[in-house]
């Protein structure tokens, strides 16, 4: 009798899998096409979703399989902030990150792995943790926090297993089991049906709100503290047992120009709004200390009230009193009821975890607001409530950056430039991302006056591409390479150089990219007067032969390049190979003929010449090589 039921799960977990129900997805896959090169699997996300069609997935940040010797290898974990919402791509910290270090270790092999996605928080954080610790990273750095309340799982979500921690781990470790997944679904049916089909239209930030009101204190606000406390503790003591150094950022989000999203009243609030509303009156005739003095009341009056504590705040920091400022915008963000900023306990919770397993703690809270007016974060970093702009995510990198150099993980660091020298961020990513912004700030729980529409004035070539992207009409990478070619064509040749980088970043192991790049970087060389760029096209096209020697034109462009500064010895092999490949090559076939006569080998030289004319008869170049050089072919 006892063993009936688990005959009965053995037969209904090899039945679900004997039908191909569920998967396990894996955190890492390999990149097909491409032996022994690995890559996040975009599907990964679906481990913690349910109620969502269309799941969040991280950048693409590839490494090899087998670990280079002596490499650099660099993981991060976090949530959209370190996704790089809303540019992606090279805007996101760990890329920025990553140039700056390949820069300061130019001998060492740097990969930097971006785990990081929109919507999850620390539980998912400690699910990848043993996936993350075996492909064997020298370090992780995580930034992580403000989704605890709505974040997949998270205590306040639609995508939620309940508020005990230790049942949702549980479901997360036997997560592979198929039985376990058909349990999830049918629950997550009910669900549904019970309260009606989750919205799938709006944007993801709205569908994951399970409850609207997380008040400062109360059951839902401990239980969000409560699994981000244990969980991070769990994910860093794991980190440690494994050896890995962990660098933790402390949380930063707008405080200065972010509204409370939702204010909770106290039982006798006519008082209060009274004199939030003396407040207002005062601030539209002008009268700033009338309207301090009246928002001053409305705190005492109800200090559980959030928009009370950001509008005295606002008014003392235009009174001077930065200090007094600070404090009570803090208040006012720790107070808002609708809990997408992390409150500052967090940031006391991710010191003590720190402080118990031996992870290093970045201070990106500081980081943020030494570049803000009177030290309060707001509009020069933040996009909106808490995703950081282009110069906020590069003074997140160069936090980061400066603490894994001062710790020595990676040796003694050359001298480098800031995070914004090393930060590609493309003109499609840049306006892609004010389309995302726009979209987003027109919905809930922005309002009327938090919109922050698309700039004018974008070109139309480039605005019909960033909306092609936008609305995955186009792929990224092909978007970036057309507007590579627009700027090319149209002779603006440093915006189409940052077009070619930013393809080289995302897609370092496609030689295509490369040899663009180097084309380009030629031609700047030659057009713009630019001697030192032959240098950068020759390392150029040395990384694409590196990456794929059977490429015929970056065999044939790095021939020609040793060539024209009169390394004709070095010049043949790669000559050779180009011809090989591409037995037509009527440029490569004058150039090795060139490079054999240079060289000596004159009979070498007039067989190569005569290949030219074969294809091409009239070929004057070839035709005057072997004329003055070697005699009438």
């Amino acid at each position: 009798m006892l063993l009936v039921p688990v005959v009965f799960f053995v037969l209904l977990e090899g039945g679900l899998r004997l039908f191909g129900y569920g998967a396990d997805y894996p955190l890492f896959g390999e990149v097909e096409g491409f032996e022994g090169l690995m890559v996040q699997n975009r599907d990964v996300a679906r481990r913690y979703f349910v109620h969502q069609e269309n799941v969040p997935n991280a950048n693409a940040d590839y490494f090899a399989r087998a670990k280079p010797a002596g490499a650099l290898r660099v993981v991060a974990l976090g949530e959209s902030s370190t996704a790089g919402f809303p540019f992606y791509w090279g805007a996101a910290f760990p890329r920025i990150l990553g140039n700056r270090l390949r820069a300061a270790y130019p001998d060492r092999e740097v990969e930097v792995v971006n785990t990081a996605m929109a919507a999850i928080n620390s539980y998912t954080l400690l699910d990848l943790a043993d996936e993350v610790i075996a492909i064997e990273p020298d370090a992780v750095v995580v930034y992580a926090g403000h989704n605890e309340y709505y974040g997949a799982l998270g205590a306040a979500s639609t995508e939620t297993l309940g508020r005990n921690p230790g049942i949702v781990r549980a479901f997360l470790a036997l997560r592979h089991f198929r039985t376990v997944q058909w349990l999830r679904n049918v629950a997550g049916s009910l669900q549904r049906a019970g309260a009606g089909e989750a919205r799938s239209d709006g944007t993801l930030m709205a569908r994951m709100i399970g409850e609207q009101s997380v008040p400062m204190g109360g059951e839902t606000f401990r239980a969000g503290r409560r699994q981000f406390r244990e969980n991070t503790d769990r994910l860093l003591a794991r980190l440690r047992e494994a050896g890995v150094p962990v660098y933790v950022g402390t949380l930063a989000s707008n405080e200065r120009d972010q509204r409370p999203f939702a204010t909770v009243l106290g039982a006798d609030s006519t008082a209060w709004r009274d004199a939030m509303r003396a407040g207002a009156t005062a601030a539209a005739a002008g009268d700033s200390a009338a309207a301090l003095e009246a928002y001053a009341r409305a705190v005492r009056l109800d200090p559980g009230a959030a928009e009370a504590h950001y509008m005295h705040g606002r008014f003392l920091l235009s009174a001077g009193r930065a200090g007094a400022a600070r404090a009570a915008l803090l208040r006012a963000k720790d107070l808002d009821a609708l809990r997408f900023r992390a409150p500052e306990v967090f940031n006391a919770d991710l010191r003590a975890s720190a402080s118990r397993h031996g992870a290093r703690v970045v201070d990106v809270q500081q980081a943020l607001r030494s570049g803000s007016p009177d030290g309060i974060i707001g509009r020069e970093m933040m996009m909106e409530h808490l995703h950081p702009n282009l110069d906020g995510y590069t003074r997140i990198a160069d936090a980061f950056f400066d603490a894994i150099a001062a710790d020595g993980v990676a040796g003694t660091p050359r001298p480098t430039a800031d995070g914004a020298a090393n930060r590609i961020v493309s003109p499609l990513d840049s306006l892609v991302g004010y389309l995302r912004l726009d979209a987003l700030t027109r919905t809930w729980p922005f309002r009327r006056g938090e919109e922050q529409p698309l700039r004018a004035g974008a070109e139309p070539a480039l605005l019909d591409l960033a909306r092609g992207y936008y609305e995955d009409r186009l792929q990224w990478q092909e978007a970036t390479f057309r507007l590579a070619a627009h700027f090319e064509g149209a002779g603006r040749f440093e915006r189409a150089l940052l077009c070619r980088r930013a393809l080289v970043q995302a897609y370092p192991f496609i030689a295509q990219h490369l040899v663009a790049l180097g084309s380009l970087q030629m031609r700047m060389a030659q057009e713009r007067s630019r001697p030192e760029l032959f240098a950068e096209a020759e390392a150029t096209f040395r990384e694409a032969r590196a990456r794929d020697p059977r490429d015929a034109a970056a065999a044939s462009m790095l021939g020609a390049l040793l060539l024209n500064r009169r390394a004709a010895e070095e010049a043949v092999p790669h000559l050779e190979s180009a011809t090989t490949l591409a037995p037509r090559d009527v440029q490569a076939l004058y150039n090795l003929a060139g490079a054999y006569a240079l060289i000596g080998r004159a009979d070498d030289a007039r067989a190569a010449g005569r290949r030219v004319l074969a294809i091409e008869p009239g070929h004057a170049g070839a035709t005057a090589l072997l004329g003055s050089l070697l005699g009438r072919p």
